[in-house]
């Protein structure tokens, strides 16, 4: 067993060991002549939409939610006045009216 993968090791130990030649320098493009193309602006578009259908549904939310605050203290001071008790209190004391 041992001796059957002594030759693949071998030749694994001699790809990786080998020296590539040289050549020729690479030539960079210029900075002003490499841009993001078509690919970039596609994805960037669609970050933009993305992001604006996120702030859109979140302002609706809000709204929504501030919709039910309101209707939800509208109900409970309806609910206070019905049932006769727990209106606003006069702060002085008495009735407000009629004589001491």
């Amino acid at each position: 067993m041992i001796l059957g993968a002594v030759p693949g090791l071998l030749v694994v130990g001699a790809v990786l060991g080998a020296t590539p030649s040289p050549t020729a320098p690479v030539q960079a493009p210029e900075p002003t002549s490499v841009g993001p193309g078509t690919e970039g602006f596609i994805w960037t578009f669609l970050v933009v939409a993305a992001v604006v259908l996120l702030l859109l549904n979140m302002v609706g939310r809000l709204r929504r939610m501030e919709r039910r605050r309101v209707q939800d203290e509208q109900a409970e001071d309806q609910r206070r006045r019905d049932s006769g008790g727990g209106g606003p209190q006069n702060p002085v004391g008495g009735s407000g009216g009629g004589a001491p």
